[in-house]
């Protein structure tokens, strides 16, 4: 089948997602032709990569019901800091391929937990995008602990964020900072995407994850479809000092908060809970 840009009502091959000017996506239209066939000229010459990418991106097709926004997430407009909600678990590992599948095989580097990386498989998709791995946690079984220093960077997470920020490429952090399964609201949030981008003068790009087909009140389940939306590049306001103040930080991390909200269709007020909502 050939998917439609529902902009424009034009039909659309998926090799129209090199079209600058498409902006919308659906993966179930996509055949497992076109996934394959597709082409991503700035992939990483490792076939694997390429692999995991198409892989993931087939998984897509019948989980994710639409993706909107193109145009503010193209390669042309890096670098940039992406913001989104983080719902379910199979997202910290769809939407770096579908990024890198969009994006003509241009990767953007998602913050990931250390933790993960202890799954043999798990780890190995992860990876795969350049992650910036974050060593905060420490394992619940003691021992585990001694592997840490072979996943996490030399350099602290938001220096090897800055750095690749200045050398023109887009990082991806999920502001909740764990997964959050209410269907109605936003935990408050972590900050540190915010300072980042003040500190570096980086724009940031909300998205936001909302489940249109869900019924009822309960939690949001990891194979409940979901469609993606991209929204406008919000650009830092200018620092009055040299470092970010913290009335600063905390401005701009509730217009970027409240950016997600309008996106994810989940509430936001700096009230919310830090910790998650539904286990």
């Amino acid at each position: 089948m050939i998917p439609a840009d529902s902009s424009t009502g034009r039909k659309t091959s998926t090799t129209s997602l090199l079209d600058p000017r498409l902006s919308v996506w659906r993966p179930p239209d996509s055949s497992l032709r076109d996934v394959i066939k597709h082409p991503m000229p700035g992939l990483p010459p490792e076939r694997w990569i390429g692999f995991w990418v198409r892989s993931f991106t087939c998984v897509a097709r019948s989980r994710v019901i639409e993706v909107r926004g193109l145009e503010h997430i193209r390669a042309a407009q890096d670098p940039f800091i992406l913001t989104p909600n983080h719902s379910q678990r199979l997202e910290a590992m769809t939407l770096p391929a579908l990024l890198a599948f969009i994006r003509d095989g241009k990767v953007v580097h998602f913050f990931a937990d250390w933790l993960v990386m202890l799954y043999p498989i798990i780890g190995r998709v992860v990876r795969m995008h350049g992650p910036i791995v974050v060593g905060r946690k420490s394992a619940k079984i003691a021992w585990l602990n001694r592997f840490r220093s072979r996943f996490v960077g030399a350099l602290p997470p938001f220096e090897q964020a800055a750095n690749l920020l200045h050398a023109g490429e887009s990082v991806a952090i999920f502001p909740e900072g764990t997964m959050n399964r209410d269907p109605k609201r936003l935990l408050r949030g972590y900050s540190g995407a915010a300072q980042l981008s003040l500190k570096e003068q980086a724009a940031v790009v909300p998205a936001g994850i909302r489940f249109p087909r869900r019924k009822g009140e309960g939690a949001i389940g990891d194979w409940d479809p979901w469609v993606l939306e991209f929204g406008p590049a919000m650009r830092p306001p200018s620092l009055k000092g040299e470092q970010p103040e913290i009335r600063e930080i905390r401005d701009w991390h509730a217009q970027i908060m409240q950016a997600i909200s309008s996106l994810s269709g989940k509430q936001w007020t700096p009230e919310n809970q830090r910790t998650r909502y539904v286990a």
